[in-house]
């Protein structure tokens, strides 16, 4: 008769094994319904994911103003900074390519 920190143990090298538990066991010659009453005492730990830190982002609106800037005038900035990173997007710049960049931040922010 096995002892349970024996069962325990040949359940958690079943497991581990990366082979179906039927294999597995008449590779080791145990019964599978054995192997079954085993396991059944020792429930798969389920591995929580860690919860995902919300990441803030500052956004300002840069209004550049008359003469600060030679080419651009009364032109309004949307600038995202994160860390290491800065993107600035001018009014000019089309609705779709916003969308497409903020898709790609969201799903590396994710």
């Amino acid at each position: 008769m096995t002892t349970i920190e024996e069962q325990k143990a040949k359940v958690k090298e079943c497991r581990e094994s990366g082979i179906s538990a039927k294999a597995w066991c008449r590779a080791e010659g145990i019964a599978y319904t054995t192997y079954m009453r085993w396991s059944r005492k020792f429930p798969r730990e389920i591995k929580k994911e860690p919860e995902k830190k919300q990441r803030w982002f500052s956004i300002e609106d840069k209004t550049l103003k008359s003469g600060e800037e030679s080419k651009q005038k009364n032109k309004s900035k949307i600038v995202l900074t994160n860390g290491n990173w800065h993107i600035e997007i001018d009014e000019e710049i089309s609705t779709e390519l916003i969308t497409k960049t903020l898709q790609v931040v969201n799903s590396i922010c994710s």
